[in-house]
């Protein structure tokens, strides 16, 4: 089915790859949904990064690494920042080789982003990138996965082995995580305040979202107005305050009900990915456009978020991201375990400039996080299969029907040591003003959410964080830092509004910075303010 990102399309990938490797499919599958406690995790050792948890508002709070408010982790250490000498661009067909760390040497100097790479924004890509050598000798050990940072996500979710009734979980490109129920037709944004809309009984009940695009409108692969075709329909669906479920396009007969193909979004708008074919560059450099990105208008409009393709050098694969600005980035590796190159990999663009792959092979689920600075980590979920549900730009990872939890999606971090964080201080006054008191213009990023993601207090691993950068000029944005789900009974949620303005290759500044908070029910306004909770 194209474009199907449900846990049961997931089950049968996995199913596929176990039968492949000549391994016990039933009771694989059998593992998944019994939630035993028993499933083990191998994950290679990132290098460490302090950790801090977020910041309440307060009279005068001062926030600095290693001391948060909820969670103090008391780790020391420094970013130390590239220099300007890094080569703001190479040739297009000339991808980046990807070092890796080992799992018992961390650098004692850790970027907290570097200027990626770049090409030319209008240069269209007609070759394929040469192929890089393959980075080798990464030590990976075998742990449980409760044995990461983990919490309850607070996003209910629910399934039915055998039917396709679980819930679907996805994130649109500012980490806002939407979850769709496939039998009562409910579309969720569980942002803030949470949004949800019941879309029309003639959508069917096997439906899935496709990808989510901008404008808050999301794509649907829904039953067929003709119910004789053998392929079913996209809609664009809006799912924004004030205008929810409101259809806004279709395209008819789009997915093959009877195929195993996925859409992928590009810059342009979706683009098919067969399952089963020889094509080493995904998705093809002329595979032709099946569904462009509109506005809630129904109006074309430009998808200004990053976007990946990959090359399979098998039994190498290539990931490159290119943001909306033309710069890019590549990491090449060798996912681990006896990997099968079906289709488009599952990846997802983090925040901080890299991206998560997740995919099944013979030793189960693996994960690749990639980083800006060139470097790769690699998580196996095995022997059994655990089926990643979702990623989020974060680079956290959502496993649904798991034992210690009833009826909620839990969210994982499998590299949490792996992104380094900015050492500066930071206040908030009584006003809400927040104060750079060290210039955090010394961060060196290939986008301005890459630079504020790393110059922001981290999330905590049961903290839901969106990042939203709104445009004004070619040089300058407000981005707004949404952090919820929070450890505190009293706030909901803690937003920062940052005034960014670009001044030189991979070089931002903070001009200004707005601090709120909201209140959970009954504890104080119901909006975002400044005020206290109670």
């Amino acid at each position: 089915m194209i474009g199907s990102t449900s846990r049961c399309a997931k089950l049968g990938r996995a199913a596929r790859a176990e039968a492949e490797a000549a391994l016990d499919v039933d009771a694989a599958l059998a593992a998944v949904h019994r939630s035993s406690g028993a499933t083990s995790v191998v994950t290679a050792e990132p290098p460490h990064r302090p950790r801090v948890g977020w910041l309440a508002i307060a009279a005068a709070v001062v926030v600095a690494i290693g001391a948060g408010v909820w969670f103090t982790r008391g780790d020391e250490g420094a970013v130390v920042t590239v220099t300007p000498s890094v080569p703001s661009t190479v040739p297009a067909t000339t991808p980046q080789v990807s070092p890796t760390t080992t799992a018992t040497t961390a650098p004692t100097t850790v970027p907290a982003t570097t200027a990626p790479t770049t090409v030319p924004a209008t240069t269209a890509l007609t070759t394929a990138p040469t192929s890089s050598p393959v980075p080798v000798g990464q030590v990976v050990r075998e742990v449980d996965w409760r044995d990461l940072p983990w919490e309850a996500s607070g996003i209910a979710g629910s399934c039915v082995f055998g039917e396709a009734t679980c819930t679907q979980l996805v994130h649109d490109a500012a980490g806002v995580p939407i979850t769709y129920e496939p039998t009562t037709r409910t579309l969720v944004r569980h942002g803030v305040p949470e949004l949800a809309v019941t879309l029309p009984a003639a959508y069917g009940d096997a439906g899935f979202v496709v990808a989510t695009g901008p404008d808050d409108v999301v794509y649907l692969s829904v039953a067929p107005e003709v119910p004789e075709e053998m392929a079913a329909d996209v809609v664009a669906v809006t799912l924004a305050d004030g205008d929810a479920g409101r259809e806004i396009g279709r395209w008819a007969g789009v997915t093959n009900t009877v195929g195993d193909s996925s859409l992928v979004p590009t810059a342009d708008g979706l683009l098919n990915v067969g399952c089963c074919g020889t094509d080493t560059i995904r998705p093809a450099l002329d595979a032709e456009v099946l569904v462009s990105w509109i506005d809630r208008n129904g109006e074309p409009v430009a998808l200004e978020s990053p976007t990946l393709w990959v090359q399979i050098e098998y039994p190498a694969l290539i990931v490159h991201r290119r943001n909306p600005d033309g710069s890019s980035r590549s990491w090449t590796y060798e996912p681990a375990g006896d990997w099968m190159p079906r289709g488009m990999p599952n990846l997802t663009a983090t925040f901080d400039g890299g991206f998560v792959a997740a995919e099944f092979g013979s030793d189960g689920s693996t994960l690749a996080r990639g980083y800006a600075d060139g470097r790769l980590d690699q998580v196996v979920l095995g022997p059994e299969f655990v089926v990643v549900d979702a990623v989020d730009p974060a680079g956290r990872i959502l496993l649904g029907d798991v034992a210690e939890l009833d009826d909620q999606f839990a969210r994982v971090d499998p590299f949490a040591n792996g992104v380094a964080a900015w050492a500066g201080e930071i206040t908030v006054d009584t006003d809400g003003t927040i104060v750079f008191v060290d210039d955090p213009s010394e961060v060196r990023a290939g986008s301005v959410v890459a630079f504020v993601a790393a110059i922001v207090p981290p999330a905590d691993v049961n903290e839901i964080r969106t990042i939203d950068a709104e445009r004004h000029s070619e040089s300058t944005w407000t981005v707004t830092v949404t952090t919820s789900n929070l450890f505190d009974d009293s706030v909901a949620a803690v937003r920062w509004e940052l005034e960014v303005a670009q001044v030189g290759v991979a070089t931002f500044v903070v001009t200004s910075g707005q601090a709120s908070q909201l209140c959970s029910p009954g504890r104080g306004p119901d909006v975002f303010t400044t005020e206290l909770c109670v």
